[in-house]
């Protein structure tokens, strides 16, 4: 049934519903590039789907594509026209966890080139 072309907006919307709602159940089983799939075929329906946007960035960030992540959150909050409060806080929320991941890496990557540099030259710490 997910497969049929919706003929109205509302039927448009419930599949997009259903698409999210499946989204959300691919990432709860790590299948995370499924979960991407359902969520932008529930944003080409319903570009208004909070939830669909949030499965999206969340499974994003479980793949290491946390620039992608972050486009994903800016698109959804710009193109929502959600006015309560809650639903932009989520993006929000989401967008920190994924600025604290790149800034985690970053950290990572510098101590490693740090580490990479200390063996090249055989720097010891003695």
């Amino acid at each position: 049934a997910i497969n049929s072309i919706p003929s109205s907006s509302l039927e448009s919307k419930l599949v997009a519903v259903l698409l999210s709602s499946r989204a959300e159940a691919f990432l709860k089983m790590k299948l995370f590039s499924k979960c991407i799939n359902d969520a932008d075929e529930a944003l080409g329906l319903d570009d208004q789907n909070v939830k669909a946007y949030l499965l999206k960035s969340t499974a994003q960030t479980e793949l290491s594509c946390f620039n992608d992540a972050c486009k994903t959150l800016a698109v959804g909050c710009l193109t929502t026209d959600s006015s309560e409060l809650s639903e932009k806080l989520k993006f929000f929320r989401q967008l920190g966890k994924c600025i604290s991941e790149i800034r985690h890496l970053e950290k990572e990557n510098r101590h490693s080139d740090i580490l990479k540099l200390t063996q090249t030259f055989d720097i010891s710490h003695k």
